[in-house]
């Protein structure tokens, strides 16, 4: 038994071949808005939406600092780490989370590592009045937190370590 390939068929497969100066067909591809960082565009704080997560009474001082800059601040207390879940993430760029907020439940590291895992390009900032200097946090730190913060801090402090390059 022998199989012959009817003409029509033949036609239609030899018709269009796409020139290798075209390229591929785009034809069924379905276009996906994704957003990248930008590591060559000027940092500004209008380009950023920040989550606060604690109640520490340095944080609302930089927030507010923040805020006057054009950055979209918002505030959350988890009382229980499954409420982390449950935050809209893609919304924002940054998140800056403290250690000392009476009644929370939540441990600052199990925090970062759930936010890092979920979102590796959020920029997490683990802000306390204990720490004596800020720095960029190391690999020995986990990785759950990407700047160390001393509270007091201003904005153009927070800055200054959020053009460095993190990771």
């Amino acid at each position: 038994m022998t199989f012959k390939v009817s003409g029509f068929i033949k036609k239609l497969s030899l018709s269009r071949r796409p020139n290798p100066a075209e390229g591929p067909s785009h034809r069924d591809f379905v276009a996906r808005p994704i957003l990248r960082a930008d590591h060559s565009r000027e940092f500004s704080w209008k380009n950023e939406n920040v989550l606060i997560l604690g109640q520490e009474t340095g944080l609302h001082d930089l927030a507010k600092g923040i805020s006057a800059l054009g950055a979209s601040v918002s505030f959350r207390f988890l009382m229980q780490l499954q409420e982390l879940y449950q935050l809209p993430l893609e919304q924002y760029s940054t998140i800056i989370m403290t250690d000392r907020s009476d009644g929370q439940q939540c441990d600052v590291i199990d925090v970062g590592g759930i936010l890092r895992r979920a979102d590796s390009n959020l920029r997490l900032v683990w802000a306390s009045k204990q720490f004596k200097l800020s720095a960029v946090a190391t690999t020995a730190d986990g990785r759950f937190c990407d700047v160390q913060l001393a509270l007091p801090a201003s904005p153009s402090h927070l800055e200054l370590f959020l053009r460095s390059p993190l990771r």
